[in-house]
């Protein structure tokens, strides 16, 4: 297959380009790839079935319909993704995450692609009170960035219903893995851990540490978008997380540190876990890698 991926510089997306690659697909990595900034695909660089372009998701005319021509699959994961940053830059956030996808969405539409997969937001649940939650809870956007993703996939699905556009929405929670230090808020958790750890500082908690999260290894993740564009599914939303939830603490306690403890933030609630049942059935995907061997795999690398 012909594959284009946006955001594929990113953590999740370098891995998803990887993935592609070695299953046999051309790709097409579509990035900003900024100065000063780790590039993932210089690995890659050299791949005969691999492209790079550089373009801004923030400017329509970099979202050339060029790069779409003969696509079969488009894996959206191009965002902006920084809870706290989002507050203070609503503007871009909307620029890259909403008008950014519909400049996607129609270049998609014109080259007439086969599939077409969106990175969505957990997020968008807010704080719930019951869990796991499933994807017909009520949504609380209670962030920007939140607020961005959830447009987002509004964006995707309509163009699913009205132009017929197969489409799926994967709502993922925070993914974690190799290359985390450089990611993004998927991994927001565990990427500011390790960057503590790697800058031999104290883990910051945020309240008293109890809160529980899902987490889901990047290869699983992964395992999820490829599923996603082989199945005949369209229009659907699903979750992507993990079996098991935990503490920050626990999490702490694996990566080894001392702690400082800090004021709790409005949107941090004291337990999310996404329900998995339904991507499960649609597509028979089910999370391999626990938290423990994840973190070791980290660690080891």
């Amino acid at each position: 297959m012909r594959t284009l991926v946006t955001g594929a510089n990113g953590f999740i997306g370098s891995h998803l380009v990887k993935r592609l690659l070695l299953d046999g697909h051309f790709v097409v990595a579509l990035d900003r790839f900024r100065q000063g900034k780790k590039n993932y695909a210089d690995s890659m660089r050299n791949h005969p079935k691999l492209t790079l372009v550089k373009a801004d998701l923030a400017i329509k005319r970099e979202i050339r319909g060029v790069y779409f021509k003969d696509i079969d699959w488009v894996f959206h994961l191009g965002a902006v993704s920084k809870t706290e940053e989002s507050f203070e830059r609503p503007v871009y956030y909307h620029q890259v995450n909403v008008s950014g996808t519909f400049y996607v969405l129609m270049a998609a539409r014109e080259a007439q692609i086969k599939r077409f997969i969106y990175a969505a937001s957990a997020s968008c649940y807010g704080v719930q009170n019951y869990w796991p939650t499933p994807e017909e809870a009520e949504i609380k956007l209670d962030s920007i960035y939140a607020a961005s993703k959830y447009l987002g996939e509004h964006l995707v699905l309509h163009f699913g219903k009205v132009y017929k556009m197969p489409v799926i929405s994967l709502r993922m929670v925070s993914v974690y893995g190799p290359k985390l230090i450089k990611g993004g808020s998927y991994g927001s958790i565990l990427t500011k851990f390790m960057r503590q750890k790697e800058a031999g500082q104290e883990f910051t908690v945020v309240g008293d540490g109890r809160q529980r999260r899902d987490l889901v290894y990047v290869e699983d993740a992964v395992e999820a978008f490829m599923l996603a564009a082989k199945s005949k599914i369209t229009n659907e939303v699903s979750n992507i997380g993990g079996e098991n939830t935990y503490s920050i603490l626990e999490i702490v306690r694996l990566l080894g540190g001392k702690i400082t403890y800090l004021p709790k933030r409005p949107w941090e609630g004291s337990f999310k876990q996404v329900d998995t049942s339904k991507i499960k059935r649609l597509l028979g995907w089910k999370p391999k890698v626990d938290l423990k061997e994840g973190i070791g795999r980290i660690l080891q690398g």
